[in-house]
């Protein structure tokens, strides 16, 4: 049974570099089925205000901006820092904004997927390492936090979402699940400097990221099942554009052509996280290749004169 995924992805970057930034990410928005770790994970002790749960450890070598980590902290405030460094202003930052960026090692390793003046007193909050290696996933995930000075008063304000790492791919999801809560002013994005970051302009299905705009006032919390994914996989490549690709049908019902105007050297398909499916050799100007499962793929087409990306989706 096909299984139905919305996929929008926006191309924030086209150029992979040696020296990876946090803008060089592509990111993308699509919708999916939350999944908590509450009957399988590890507590964290960050249930409650401005508290963090230091040198936890992610199972696994995660490498992110040319650095690779085995472990991180993460804040009530909902986000983790790779670094593992404790704010230089000792507790973790309430406050969204440049300023903080600055305490919170200068932004390195800074992973925000809801950034705010958050309590999660007498909630909880755990994390755990799935799957085998090398395609294993670091969750981290808080569970009915709420918003400072809103739990005395509110019982039923709850934000429930996650981080996932993965490993190989290098990719960065935050994942949504059920909320209710009062009005919000969060930051969600990825920071490795205060120069270097991406931001979300709103928690909508269809979000535009911001490697120069920082947006400190996002009012809720994205919708139950909404997933945002940075990437360096397959949307990080050079495009010269010297060569003339056309996909058809696209969407499709599975099967999908590809016509170029020079021979196709090499084509490889990506998944949506980025990890590679596999790997053909055309050595022709006309490709067409099957797709069993519904969803958002990637198609690298390789040719003499050009690398070319193509976003492919199956309903």
């Amino acid at each position: 049974m096909k299984k139905l995924l919305t996929c929008i992805f926006i191309l924030v970057a086209v150029v992979q570099t040696h020296s990876q930034t946090a803008a060089s990410y592509g990111f993308g928005a699509s919708l999916g089925t939350y999944n908590s770790i509450q009957d399988i994970g590890t507590d964290a002790t960050v249930a409650g205000d401005d508290l963090f749960d230091t040198a936890i450890p992610i199972g696994f070598t995660f490498g992110y901006c040319g650095t690779n980590y085995v472990q991180l902290y993460a804040s009530s405030n909902g986000y983790v820092s790779l670094p593992n460094v404790l704010p230089s202003s000792g507790a973790p930052s309430a406050s969204n904004n440049m300023n903080s960026v600055q305490l919170l090692t200068f932004g390195t390793g800074l992973l925000c997927p809801f950034w705010d003046d958050l309590d999660g007193t007498g909630r909880h909050a755990y994390y755990a390492t799935l799957g085998n290696e090398p395609n294993r996933v670091f969750v981290f995930e808080w569970v009915e936090f709420g918003l400072y000075g809103g739990l005395s008063g509110a019982t039923n304000d709850t934000l429930n979402f996650q981080i996932k790492l993965y490993e190989t791919s290098g990719t960065i999801q935050f994942c949504y699940g059920p909320h209710n809560q009062p009005s919000l002013s969060a930051t969600i994005g990825i920071f490795n400097s205060n120069t270097d970051y991406q931001t979300l302009d709103e928690p909508s299905s269809n979000p535009t990221p911001s490697a120069t705009d920082f947006t400190g006032n996002i009012n809720s919390l994205p919708a139950d099942g909404q997933v945002y994914t940075w990437s360096l996989g397959p949307i990080a490549v050079e495009e010269t554009s010297m060569v003339s690709v056309t996909d058809y049908p696209n969407p499709s019902e599975g099967k999908v052509n590809l016509m170029a105007s020079e021979s196709i050297d090499c084509i490889v398909i990506y998944d949506a996280l980025g990890q590679m499916i596999t790997t053909d050799f055309p050595r022709t100007k006309h490709f067409s290749c099957t797709f069993e499962e519904s969803g958002c793929y990637f198609m690298k087409v390789i040719t003499e004169h050009d690398t070319i990306m193509k976003q492919i989706n199956v309903d």
